[in-house]
C-alpha cells in the first residue's frame, strides 16, 4: 500500500514533520547525552513491559498518566517523554525496544488515527506481539477499513473504550486493572528471561574481573602467575560467551547466537584461550536455527521488495530511502545505488541482467544500465505512485503499475506509451506472461485482469478475489507458466 496524500497514510515529508513535534529538549528527555552504552546494555537486558504509543497533539496528558499508574504496579513502561534521550534517533530507539516487548498500548485518540508515528509503531509491531488499545469518543473511524492503521491491528486486539474527556484526566481505574490482568502473565513471562540474562550478564562480570586480575598479577607476581590467571580469565570468558549464546537462541537471535558461540572459540593469535565441549554445544544448536545465508543491511528505512538477476549473482533492493540497491548474492557487497526523488516501491532485472528498472513515488519509473548505474530512460505519464514496474520477456518493452488506476505498457528503448489499461481503483502489481503476448494486472478493486499486451483488451472476465472476508485488495500477480496466473 502507498500512503494517501490527503486522506490516508501520510506520506514520507508528513511522516517526518510529525514526528518534528516529538523533539525533546534536553531537560524534558532527563539525559543531557545520547544513549550510552550502559543505557543500552540494560535496555536489551531487563526491557519493558508495556510500549505506549500516542500522538503528542492530544494523546499526551493520557499517555504519561497511563504510564504513572502501570509503573506504580511494579510494571516497566517505555514512553517516549522519558525514555528517549536528547539526540536519539527516535525510529532507531524505537524499533530496538519494540524487538524486545511484546505488548504495545495504543492511546487511540483522534490524531493517533493518522499520526505517522504512531503508525510506524503499530505497523513495526503488528508482527511481534500482542497489542492493547484505548480508544475514545470521536475515534472510532480507525476500525473502517480505509483508516491508516486498520491494516496493522489483528482481530484479536484488546479494545478498550475510554470517554473522551479521559484524554485529559488519565486512565480510569478499570482501564488500568483491565490491562494488568491481561498481560500479567506476559510480563512473568519477560521475568523469566530476564533470569537468564542477569545471569549471563554476572558470569560477563566475572570473567572481566578475572580479566583484570591477570592484567594486574602479571606485575606483582611474575609471568607465570599472570599467564596462568590470563588462561583461567580466557576459559570464563568463554563460558559466558556461551551462556550468552543460549539465551541469544533461546530469546530467537540465532545469528547472535552463532557469533557469540564463535567468540568463545579459539582464533589465530588467540591460542591461549581453550577449546571446551560446551562451546562445540552451544555452536551446534545455534547453526542447526540458522538459516540466513547472506544479510544485506545498507538501506536506512524499510525494504520494499528485492528481486535476484536471472544468473542469480546479484540482487536489487528497492526502500523507503528513496534508494533501488544493486548487491553481490554471493557476498553481499554493495555494487550500485539508483536514486529518485521520492520512496522507490520495486526493482527488477530484465532477463539477461544488463538492465534494471525501478518504480516510485515520485510517479515515475527508471530504466538503469545495471553495471555502470547510468540513467538510461525515465519513463513519465503516471498521474501517481508507481508501485511496480516489470520488463517484458524479450526485454524490448516495460509494464507498469500505478496508484492513477492504470496500467502502462513502454517501449523500453524510447519510452514511448503503447498501450494503456485501466482499473477501477489503484493498480498495484503488473507483469508480462511468459511469451510475452499478455500482461496481468493487480489493483485494489478487488480483481486481477488478463489483457492483451498489443490491443490492450480483455481477452477473459476479471478475476474476482473479494470472496475471502480477510482480502480486501489484490496487492501482486503473477505468472506460473504460460496458462497459469498466481494471485
Amino acid at each position: 500500500m502507498g500512503r494517501r496524500e490527503g486522506n490516508g497514510i501520510a506520506s514520507s515529508a508528513a511522516f517526518m514533520n510529525t514526528r518534528a513535534e516529538a523533539q525533546l529538549s534536553s531537560d524534558e528527555a532527563g539525559d543531557n547525552g545520547k544513549r550510552s552504552l550502559l543505557r543500552r546494555l540494560l535496555d536489551f537486558v531487563f526491557g519493558y513491559d508495556f510500549f505506549i504509543s500516542y500522538s503528542w497533539s492530544d494523546g499526551a496528558a493520557y499517555a504519561t498518566a497511563l504510564a504513572s499508574r502501570l509503573e506504580a504496579d511494579g510494571f516497566e513502561v517505555f514512553l517516549d517523554r522519558a525514555s528517549y534521550a536528547s539526540g536519539d534517533n527516535w525510529k532507531k530507539v524505537g524499533a530496538w525496544t519494540l524487538r524486545r516487548n511484546r505488548p504495545i498500548d495504543i492511546v487511540g485518540s483522534p490524531a493517533a488515527i493518522r499520526s505517522g508515528p504512531v503508525i510506524r509503531e503499530v505497523r513495526f509491531s503488528a508482527r511481534l506481539g500482542a497489542h492493547c488499545s484505548n480508544r475514545f469518543a470521536g475515534s472510532l473511524e480507525w476500525t473502517e477499513s480505509d483508516s491508516p492503521l486498520a491494516p496493522y491491528l489483528p482481530a484479536e486486539i484488546l479494545r478498550i473504550r475510554e470517554p473522551a474527556v479521559a484524554l485529559h484526566s488519565g486512565p480510569s481505574e478499570e482501564t488500568v486493572a483491565t490491562i494488568r490482568r491481561t498481560f500479567g502473565l506476559v510480563r512473568q513471562d519477560k521475568k523469566r528471561m530476564r533470569a537468564f540474562l542477569i545471569i549471563a550478564l554476572l558470569l560477563g562480570v566475572l570473567a572481566v574481573a578475572a580479566t583484570l586480575f591477570a592484567y594486574y598479577a602479571n606485575f606483582g607476581k611474575g609471568r607465570n602467575a599472570a599467564s596462568e590467571n590470563e588462561r583461567v580469565a580466557l576459559k570464563n570468558e568463554s563460558i559466558s560467551l556461551t551462556a550468552l549464546s543460549d539465551v541469544a537462541l533461546k530469546g530467537g537471535y540465532p545469528v547472535d547466537a552463532v557469533k557469540l558461540a564463535l567468540a568463545a572459540w579459539p582464533r589465530k593469535g588467540d591460542d591461549r584461550r581453550p577449546q571446551m565441549r560446551r562451546v562445540i554445544t552451544a555452536l551446534v544448536f545455534a547453526l542447526s536455527e540458522y538459516h540466513e545465508r547472506v544479510r544485506i543491511d545498507g538501506h536506512s528505512d524499510p525494504v520494499r521488495s528485492a528481486a535476484f538477476s536471472s544468473d542469480g549473482k546479484r540482487l536489487i533492493t528497492a526502500s523507503e530511502d528513496k534508494t533501488a540497491q544493486i548487491w553481490d548474492a554471493e557476498t553481499g557487497e554493495h555494487l550500485r545505488t539508483l536514486n529518485h526523488d521520492r520512496n522507490v516501491w520495486s526493482a527488477a532485472f530484465d532477463l539477461d541482467g544488463a538492465r534494471v528498472i525501478t518504480a516510485s513515488e515520485d510517479k515515475k519509473a527508471r530504466i538503469w544500465d545495471a553495471k555502470t548505474g547510468k540513467l538510461l530512460v525515465e519513463l513519465q505519464g503516471h498521474g501517481g505512485t508507481v508501485y511496480s514496474a516489470a520488463f517484458s520477456p524479450d526485454g524490448a518493452r516495460v509494464v507498469t503499475a500505478s496508484e492513477d488506476k492504470k496500467a502502462r505498457i513502454w517501449d523500453a528503448k524510447t519510452g514511448k506509451v503503447l498501450t494503456t489499461v485501466k482499473h477501477d481503483e489503484w493498480v498495484l502489481s503488473a507483469v508480462f506472461s511468459p511469451d510475452g503476448s499478455r500482461i496481468v494486472t493487480a489493483s485494489e478493486d478487488n480483481t486481477a485482469r488478463i489483457w492483451d499486451a498489443k490491443t490492450g483488451q480483455v481477452p477473459s472476465p476479471p478475476v474476482e478475489t473479494s470472496r475471502s472476508r480477510q482480502l480486501r485488495r489484490v496487492q501482486q500477480a503473477g505468472w506460473r507458466s504460460h496458462r497459469h496466473c498466481l494471485l
